[in-house]
C-alpha cells in the first residue's frame, strides 16, 4: 500500500476531510440507487442539486463526529514535534477520525435498507422501538438479506482506511516549522471553517443545521431523505421535530377543531348507540398487514394478486373500511392511535427521551380503551409473542389499566420444547402463539373481557417456520409469504375459538399496525403507504357492510367502540365515530417529516414550519373516481385550516396542558366550542 506522507498539517486535514465528504456522498448515491424505485421521479440533473444540498449536512456531521481529530491537528501546531511523533498521540488521532467515520458509514448503510419501511431517515426512535437483544438479531438478518449493502460497507471501509493512511500526516521537525504567527493565522482560519461547517449555513436568519437548509434544494418533500444523512437524523432529539403552533386564537381554534368526544345517540331513536353494550372486545393488531396484500380490499383492480385467503373470506362478513388508514409507519405509533385515539406525528408516548423535560406532557394522558373497559368491569389481557415489556407496548398499556399479559415467557412455561417455535430475531411464530393464546383466553378470561393481541411474524426478516418455506406462493416480495402465514395463523385462531359461548357476542377489531414492503404502482403514493385493513367483526351479524363514502383511520376505532358499547364518558379523541355524518372524516399520518391529512377528495401536506400544500387524491387506492381532480377552493381551504388546527391543538397539549380530560375540562372545552 502506497503511503504518501504529507508534511503540511492543513493540507492533510483538507485531504482527510475531502475523503470523508467523498465517502458520505457515495453513501448518499447508494441510498438513491438502492431505493431508486421510490425516487424514480427525480431527474438526474436534479439529483446533482440534492447532492450539493447534502454537503451541508455531511460536512457538519464529519466535523462534529471527528472533532477530536481536528482539535488534535490544530493544537498540534503549537506543541513540540516530539509530542505528535509519539505513538499514542498518532493512534488517538487516527482513532478520532476512523472510528466516527466508520460509525457514520454503518448508520448510512443500514438506513439505506430501512428507508422503504418508514419513508424517512432513521431517528433515535429506532433504538427505543427495538431492544438491544432485538437489534443484535436484526443486524445479523440485515447482513444476510441485504448482502449488497454489506459488501458496499466493506468496500467503503476499505476506501476509508486506505485513504486515511495514503494521506497520512507526518509532523515536521522543529527547525522546519513555519513561524508562530503563520501557524496562529492558519489555526484561526481552521477554527472559523470548523464553526461555519458545523453550523451548516452562512445565512444569519437560518438556525444552525436546521432542515430549512434542505428545503432550499428539494422540489418534492419525498426528496428530504436524500439531502439529509442518517447521523444527522439520529442526532436530533425527539422533541426537535415539534413546533408550538399559534395559527389561531383559542376561540377560532375550537371552532375549527375540538378534540373532546362523548359518545351519544346520533339522532332521536338511534338504535345503534349502545347496541353492543356488554359485548367482549378483542383488538387483533396484525404486524405489517397492509391493505396492499389483501385481495378483498382491491377488487377494483383487475387480476389483483391476494396473499390473504382467510381475510378475503372474512371481510365480506364484517363492517370494513374500503379506505382504511394507519396513523404511523411504526408499531409503537399504532398503539396510542388505536387505544387512546392520540396521533404521534413521528414520536411515541413511550420514548424515554421524548418524555423528559420540555415534553413531559406526554406522561399526561389518562384516557384509553383498556382503562375505559376496566372501569366498566371488563377483564383485560394483552397478548404478544415477544419477551415481556418488548418495545414498550406493555408499559404503555399498563398506564391505562391493563395489568395482565401473556408473552413468550408464558409460552415457554406452558409449551413443551417451546424453543423450536421461536424465530431467530423475534419471539414466537404466530401460529403456535395464537393457539396458545386461544387456550389461555378460554381458561383465564371472564366475561366481559377485553383482549388485546399483537402478532409478530409478518416482519423483517420475514422468517417462516422450518419446513414451511415452500408451503406458500413466493409472490414478488419477501413479505408476501409471511403475510400468507399470518393470514393462515389467524384462520386457525378463529377456528379454535368459534365454538366458545362468548364468540358470537365479541367485537373483533382487525387491523394492521402499519404498511411494509410494497411493489404495486397503485400504492406508490403517501395515501397508499398508509393504508391498512380496518374491520369490525361481530360473529352474530350485528355489524356488516362496506364503508366506502369516507376514510377510516386507527384514531376512529376508540370513539367508535365507545359509541357501540354505549359508554358515554368524555375523552380526547383526534378521530371520530365512523357512523357520525356530522363531522369531517379524515386520516392523519406523518412521514417525509411532514404532517399528512387524507380524505377521499384530497391530500393536505404541512411542513414543520406550517406551510401547507394540496394534492389531488390518488386513484384507485384513495378514491373511487377514475380521474380525480382537486375540489373547490373552499374545500381545500377548509381542510388546510383543519390540519393546521389539529397540529396546533396537539402541540399546545404537548408543550403545556397534556392529554388529561377531567370532567371540568370537558365542560369548559365544550362551552368554548
Amino acid at each position: 500500500m502506497g503511503v504518501r506522507r504529507i508534511r503540511n498539517r492543513w493540507v492533510a486535514m483538507l485531504a482527510h476531510t475531502g475523503l470523508a465528504v467523498v465517502l458520505m456522498t457515495l453513501c448518499r448515491l447508494l441510498y438513491y440507487f438502492f431505493n431508486k424505485s421510490l425516487f424514480s421521479f427525480i431527474a438526474m440533473p436534479h439529483l446533482l442539486t440534492l447532492l450539493v444540498g447534502g454537503l451541508h449536512y455531511d460536512v457538519a456531521v464529519i466535523l462534529y463526529g471527528c472533532i477530536i481529530y481536528y482539535l488534535m491537528m490544530i493544537v498540534g501546531a503549537f506543541l513540540p514535534p516530539r509530542v505528535e511523533q509519539r505513538r499514542w498521540w498518532q493512534v488517538v488521532r487516527a482513532v478520532g477520525f476512523l472510528l466516527p467515520m466508520s460509525l457514520m458509514l454503518v448508520m448510512n448503510i443500514c438506513d439505506t435498507g430501512y428507508y422503504p419501511y418508514i419513508l424517512s431517515r432513521a431517528s433515535r426512535h429506532l433504538f427505543y422501538e427495538f431492544g438491544e437483544e432485538d437489534m443484535v438479531g436484526l443486524a445479523g438478518g440485515f447482513m444476510v438479506q441485504f448482502w449488497p449493502l454489506t459488501l458496499a460497507f466493506f468496500a467503503l471501509m476499505s476506501l476509508l482506511v486506505y485513504g486515511f493512511l495514503h494521506f497520512s500526516y507526518a509532523p515536521v521537525v522543529e527547525q522546519k516549522r513555519s513561524p508562530l504567527g503563520r501557524r496562529m493565522a492558519a489555526a484561526l482560519v481552521a477554527v472559523c471553517l470548523l464553526v461555519v461547517g458545523m453550523r451548516g449555513t452562512l445565512r444569519s436568519h437560518e438556525r444552525p443545521l436546521s432542515e430549512a437548509i434542505a428545503d432550499r434544494y428539494i422540489e418534492d418533500y419525498r426528496e428530504v431523505a436524500l439531502v439529509l444523512n442518517t447521523p444527522y437524523s439520529l442526532s436530533r432529539s425527539s422533541g426537535a421535530r415539534f413546533v408550538r403552533y399559534r395559527f389561531y386564537d383559542p376561540t377560532e381554534l375550537r371552532r375549527i377543531f375540538d378534540p373532546v368526544y362523548k359518545a351519544e345517540p346520533l339522532e332521536p331513536g338511534d338504535t345503534l348507540f349502545g347496541s353492543l353494550r356488554g359485548y367482549n372486545v378483542m383488538i387483533v393488531l396484525m404486524e405489517s398487514m397492509g391493505r396492499e396484500y389483501i385481495g378483498a380490499l382491491n377488487t377494483d383492480i383487475p387480476g389483483y394478486e391476494s396473499y390473504t385467503p382467510f381475510l378475503d373470506s372474512l371481510i365480506p362478513h364484517t363492517l370494513y373500511a374500503k379506505y382504511g388508514y394507519a396513523n404511523g409507519k411504526r408499531s409503537v405509533e399504532s398503539f396510542p392511535s388505536i387505544y387512546a385515539s392520540l396521533p404521534t406525528f413521528g414520536a411515541t408516548f413511550n420514548d424515554k427521551e421524548f418524555q423528559m423535560n420540555s415534553y413531559q406532557q406526554c406522561h399526561a394522558f389518562t384516557s384509553g380503551l383498556p382503562l375505559m373497559l376496566r372501569d366498566e368491569g371488563y377483564d383485560l389481557k394483552f397478548y404478544h409473542g415477544d419477551e415481556p415489556g418488548a418495545m414498550g407496548f406493555y408499559d404503555f398499556l399498563n398506564r391505562m389499566g391493563l395489568e395482565r399479559q401473556y408473552t413468550a415467557e408464558d409460552f415457554r412455561q406452558e409449551v413443551p420444547d417451546a424453543d423450536r417455535y421461536f424465530m431467530n430475531s423475534w419471539g414466537v411464530f404466530d401460529d403456535p402463539f395464537e393457539q396458545a393464546m386461544a387456550r389461555d383466553m378460554k381458561r383465564s378470561l371472564r366475561e366481559p373481557f377485553g383482549a388485546f393481541f399483537f402478532s409478530l411474524t409478518n416482519h423483517h426478516p420475514f422468517q417462516l417456520p422450518r419446513g414451511d418455506e415452500k408451503k406458500y406462493k413466493p409472490g414478488t416480495l419477501p413479505i408476501h409469504r409471511t403475510a400468507q402465514y399470518a393470514d393462515e395463523a389467524l384462520r386457525d385462531f378463529f377456528d379454535s375459538i368459534k365454538d366458545e359461548p362468548w364468540y358470537d357476542h365479541t367485537i373483533f377489531v382487525i387491523t394492521g399496525d402499519h404498511t411494509n414492503q410494497s411493489d404495486r404502482p397503485e400504492y406508490d403514493c403517501p395515501a397508499g403507504r398508509s393504508m391498512v385493513p380496518v374491520c369490525f367483526y361481530v360473529p352474530d351479524g350485528s355489524l356488516r357492510g362496506e364503508i366506502s363514502d369516507r376514510v377510516v383511520q386507527h384514531l376512529d376505532i376508540y370513539p367508535t367502540l365507545l359509541y357501540l358499547l354505549g359508554i358515554d364518558r368524555a375523552i380526547y379523541s383526534y378521530g371520530h365515530n365512523i357512523f357520525d355524518d356530522r363531522v369531517d372524516h379524515y386520516a392523519l399520518n406523518n412521514f417525509f417529516d411532514r404532517y399528512f391529512l387524507f380524505t377521499k377528495d384530497l391530500t393536505v401536506v404541512m411542513r414543520r414550519d406550517g406551510e401547507v400544500s394540496i394534492e389531488a387524491p390518488h386513484a384507485p387506492v384513495q378514491t373511487d373516481h377514475p380521474d380525480p381532480t382537486l375540489p373547490s377552493d373552499s374545500v381545500r381551504d377548509h381542510y388546510s385550516h383543519l390540519l393546521r388546527a389539529i397540529a396546533q391543538d396537539y402541540s399546545e397539549r404537548l408543550f403545556s396542558s397534556g392529554f388529561v380530560l377531567t370532567d371540568s375540562a370537558a365542560v369548559e372545552e365544550s362551552a368554548q366550542h
